[in-house]
């Protein structure tokens, strides 16, 4: 793209901070972010929710919750799709150590 002269905007990073977040790849979409924000654009509410998923995909609610108060600082109002993104990172982390806890129990009974 930028070989072609085209300068990448809001909506190219959150099409790539969306695809590496498909693939559950936090990495990449942190990146992206990242590497965004260093060319001087300012993160949307669609670029920190997407980034927000791509955390909560990968089992990182922690730093789904920190893209959250980024938002905050960085004056970007979250909206409802923001908050499922969030409920959906921290619910599968619940999931996750539940699970934990049921093996463990079930461990110790056997």
């Amino acid at each position: 793209m930028q070989r072609r002269g085209m300068t990448p905007d809001t909506v190219t990073y959150a099409s790539l901070i969306a695809a590496a977040a498909q693939a559950a790849a936090w990495e990449e979409a942190a990146a992206a972010h990242a590497e965004m924000v260093e060319r001087g654009l300012r993160p949307t509410t669609v670029t920190y929710t997407t980034l927000v998923t791509a955390f909560g995909r990968a089992g990182k609610w922690e730093e789904a919750l920190a893209v959250r108060e980024a938002m905050r600082a960085d004056g970007v109002q979250a909206n409802t799709y923001t908050y499922s993104a969030l409920v959906s990172a921290c619910e599968k982390v619940y999931t996750q150590h539940r699970l934990l806890l049921i093996g463990r129990l079930h461990a110790r009974a056997a």
